[in-house]
Parts: C-alpha cells; structure tokens; sequence
C-alpha cells in the first residue's frame, strides 16, 4: 500500500497502488534519480507526494491554481513528512519559473491548449 511507503496524507485514499507504478508512470521509463519534475494541478498533494518518493522532494516542484486548495495540499504534505515547499501557488499557464528548466512537466489539470511556458520549462530531450 502507498502508506508503506509513507505516502499517507490523511485522506483515506486505499487505492491498493504500488506507488513505484506511478512514480515510474510520471517520471517515464527508466525515471528515477536525477529528474527534476514540475508539476501542474496539486489537488490534495497526492501526486507530489508520489514524485516526491520517486525523485525525492528536493526535485519536485507543484504549482495550485487554488490558495485553498494549495494550501490544504502544503499541510498534508508537511503534516506526512514530505515538507511543504513542495506546493507553490501560481497560474497554470505560467509553469514553474524560475526553478527551470524541468526534466518532466507533468499536467494533472485540464487545459485547452499546452501553454508555451511550459515548453519553455522543459529540458531539452537528451
């Protein structure tokens, strides 16, 4: 279970995930060590939480459209260990800024289009 791998935030989440599936799934193949990943849409933290264990907290960055919701994000993970700088309040289309580039842009919000900044943020493919 994802609590084993101290992933609990606290919501009652038993999706019965292992959570190296999904970091692997975020991070693609052969992910892991070394990426710097920018996340788009924290929602409750899960995600960053997932990353923060793939790649370790220290490379993930998670942007909130939502002060709400980013802060309520912030609490869980700090509450769980995992620190709350993760999660930073920001407009979607404007990406992570100044901590690019990313190795991984990942979009766990809905857009219209892929806004430029984010291409922009991107690490060139290597």
């Amino acid at each position: 279970m994802l609590a084993d791998l101290g992933l609990d935030l606290g919501l009652g989440l038993g999706l019965g995930l292992d959570g190296d599936l999904d970091g692997d799934a975020a991070v693609g193949a052969g992910g892991g060590g070394g990426h710097r990943v920018l996340e788009i849409g924290t929602g409750t933290g899960w995600n960053a939480a997932l990353l923060s264990h793939r790649v370790g907290a220290e490379h993930v960055v998670s942007i909130e459209y939502d002060p709400v919701v980013a802060t309520g994000a912030a609490e869980r993970l700090a509450a769980a260990g995992w620190g709350s700088r993760l999660v930073g309040e920001g407009r979607k289309e404007y990406g992570g800024g100044g901590e690019a580039p990313y190795s991984r842009v990942i979009a766990t919000c809905s857009v219209g289009e892929v806004p430029r900044a984010w291409i922009e943020q991107a690490a060139p493919v290597g």
